[in-house]
């Protein structure tokens, strides 16, 4: 039941003796210990004397902040959709996404992220919602502890919401992939199909590629990194470091282990989500492309 805000006391008890109702009394209405009572019987007198009609006023501001915060759940409810990457034990944001929004829309969705893993926030107070917002606009790599169990972290590109300590992120061991068809590995699905050059076309998504199947060959395997990898990016002019593009992508560590290689005989012709490597790629002279399509598979 909502209270009635803009009814009045003296509207009320006269509704109920026009009625015929006989109103109960909560004696404890009365007894100044409680807030709520001092705020009733002693401070609004007191206001009421520099604005006869404050308790209007206040109904309005009410009003009006009620609207607002609506709006900002709505959008908030927006963002969530799009940004949130929500399994049962952690929820993941885009960070530059997450740090481009208000801290009002900041807060609703961090607040969302605990609900979703804690199921109520009433653990999570200003203060620790203080300390991530801080975390998100700041620099570098920042974790936290939050009560009930739940941990914080702002690494790289991405600020996440965790219960519990993190599962150890999963490597991938080296697999031979299905050219075409579909490999499953490691918690990714891996679509593979040979097209007519004249098909590829520049990827929109990260983690899809077109490869010139001649360089790479009929033998690919997807892995995890090892030290020492090399490649050459695209437009480099050069060979570089797997452990530096990872760095220069901003991969938190603990998460680099988690990025799939597809490697042909000569080395890594893909790092998933990130560089293809020169040899691989289309050129004027392909003749059969490889359209390589990896996907997250549900926890």
């Amino acid at each position: 039941m909502r209270p009635l805000l803009a009814v009045s006391r003296r509207h009320s008890e006269r509704y109920c003796q026009e009625e015929g109702l006989s109103p109960c009394l909560d004696a404890t209405n009365l007894l100044l210990e409680p807030l709520r009572n001092r705020v009733r019987h002693e401070l609004l007198p007191l206001l009421r004397r520099y604005n006869p009609r404050v308790e209007q006023a206040l109904l309005r501001l009410a009003s009006a902040a009620a609207a607002d915060a609506a709006y900002l759940d709505e959008t908030a409810n927006l963002f969530w959709q799009a940004l949130a990457q929500r399994s049962r034990r952690s929820v993941q944001f885009p960070r530059p996404e997450l740090a481009a929004l208000s801290s009002a829309l900041q807060s609703r969705l961090l607040l969302a992220a605990a609900r979703h893993l804690l199921g109520d926030t009433a653990q999570i107070e200003a203060v620790h919602l203080q300390a991530m917002l801080a975390a998100l606009a700041g620099r570098g790599n920042r974790r936290l502890s939050l009560p009930g169990s739940l941990a914080f972290a702002a690494e790289g590109e991405s600020v996440r919401l965790m219960l519990g300590r993190e599962a150890t992120a999963r490597a991938i061991p080296e697999t031979l992939l299905t050219l075409p068809g579909r490999t499953k590995v490691a918690g990714w699905r891996i679509e593979a199909e040979t097209l007519p050059a004249e098909a590829a076309e520049p990827a929109a998504d990260p983690y899809e590629a077109f490869l010139d199947l001649d360089a790479v060959g009929s033998t690919l395997s997807v892995r995890s990194r090892r030290p020492g990898d090399r490649l050459r990016p695209v437009g480099l002019g050069g060979e570089k470091k797997l452990q530096d593009l990872l760095v220069d992508a901003k991969v938190p560590q603990d998460q680099r282990d988690t990025v799939p290689l597809v490697c042909a005989a000569w080395g890594i012709a893909w790092v998933v989500g990130h560089r293809l490597d020169e040899r691989a790629k289309v050129g004027p002279a392909t003749r059969t492309v490889l359209r390589l399509r990896f996907q997250r598979l549900k926890s």
